[in-house]
């Protein structure tokens, strides 16, 4: 994965998801990893979106922490819950498994 390629996801990510509930108030984050794929336009890349929510440089830049992770193992419908807080930022992998279906997961 190119680095602007993950820059270009967490910032993405950080403007559509995270400062919007930021702005809202809100405590907790819920980032669909499929939602971002799709939103971005990207082919074949929910394993990089999933490494990039994971990531220590993401939670850090935005004051967040993973609660839960949760979806199907082709990776679209991956849920990541973060809350915002003062926690300690900890990294934490998210694996989809790469198959030919994940870009047609009609559980997604």
């Amino acid at each position: 994965m190119e680095t602007n390629s993950a820059d270009a996801i967490r910032m993405y990510a950080q403007k559509e998801y995270v400062e919007p509930a930021r702005r809202k108030g809100e405590k907790r984050v819920l980032i669909i990893a499929g939602d971002v794929h799709r939103g971005m336009r990207l082919r074949n890349r929910v394993p990089n979106v999933c490494s990039v929510l994971g990531s220590r440089t993401f939670l850090e830049k935005n004051g967040l922490v993973i609660e839960e992770v949760s979806g199907p193992p082709s990776g679209m419908g991956t849920r990541v819950a973060y809350t915002t807080g003062s926690r300690k930022t900890r990294e934490r992998p998210i694996n989809p498994v790469q198959d030919s279906t994940s870009e047609n997961c009609a559980a997604c």
